[in-house]
């Protein structure tokens, strides 16, 4: 692909992306394309960008050079962006990995992006290349997590609102002896709930359905939701969303009753109105 056409292909799908006229998420994947906007001189300036979903977090890359023009306002906005997609706009906060934690993200987001000879080309890699492969070249890609704008320190950016997100790790407790658990999937254009056993063993998301009658959730979306706490300052959860798979009862006990599925999370939340923080 000559960069005349290269950068022709990169406008089209631009407009399509800033018109909402693509996935919010690439079927099938664990990316998608936004718009990135970012405060610069002396203007508002926008890219398009590919984000993707690892360990339970979102992140973008570097593929240019280290330092690209958005990566220069962003750093000089203190990490504020806002991410939009059609009309939806998020603001967020992108904090920089270090060198050596940017390997494993950065060989996720290549395995979906060099489909396309744009990020080959910049990163000179095949596209099934080991993480070793990537951490040689590390230093030149940086990498973002992104994180909700207010969720960090009021120190960053001087803001003043409220949030109740925390880590996972925080509200653990859940994972082992929630009150309620549940899972949501969509069936027919609805959204269907269901109240589901849950367990987490071996750093593994668990949920069991009645087998009679349950619908078949392999290979399907869904969330599944651990909280507990009757009222607001009490309530405290976490929610997992990725695909589940079928898996072997992890008691033997009434199993013959219930179908067992495991979740590849794609997105985990976590929070607690009881340690409500000040961002």
């Amino acid at each position: 692909m000559n960069q005349a056409l290269e950068l022709a292909s990169e406008r089209l799908l631009w407009s399509l992306v800033s018109a909402g006229w693509t996935p919010s998420r690439w079927p099938g994947s664990a990316c998608g394309t936004a718009i990135l906007e970012v405060r610069g001189r002396p203007r508002l300036q926008s890219t398009l960008v590919t984000w993707v979903e690892h360990d339970g977090a979102r992140y973008l890359v570097s593929m240019r050079s280290p330092e690209p023009g958005w990566v220069r306002n962003m750093r000089a906005a203190d990490g504020y962006v806002a991410l939009r997609h059609g009309s939806r706009r998020n603001d967020v906060r992108l904090e920089e990995l270090p060198t050596n934690q940017r390997a494993r993200v950065l060989r996720a987001w290549y395995g979906w992006t060099a489909r396309s000879p744009v990020p080959r080309r910049h990163f000179g890699l095949r596209r099934n290349a080991g993480v070793e492969e990537f951490e040689r070249v590390a230093a030149e890609h940086p990498v973002f997590r992104i994180l909700p704008a207010r969720t960090v320190g009021a120190e960053a950016a001087g803001a003043n609102g409220v949030t109740r997100d925390v880590e996972p790790s925080a509200v653990r407790d859940l994972l082992e002896d929630a009150p309620r658990a549940s899972v949501a999937f969509v069936e027919h254009d609805a959204v269907e709930l269901l109240p589901v056993r849950a367990d987490f063993r071996a750093d593994t998301y668990l949920f069991a359905v009645l087998a009679a009658g349950a619908l078949e959730l392999q290979g399907r979306e869904v969330v599944l939701l651990r909280d507990g706490g009757a009222y607001w300052f009490e309530l405290r959860g976490i929610s997992v969303r990725g695909l589940a798979r079928h898996v072997d009862p992890p008691a033997p006990e009434g199993s013959e009753r219930l179908t067992w599925y495991a979740i590849e999370p794609r997105r985990v939340l976590a929070w607690d109105y009881d340690a409500i923080r000040y961002a």
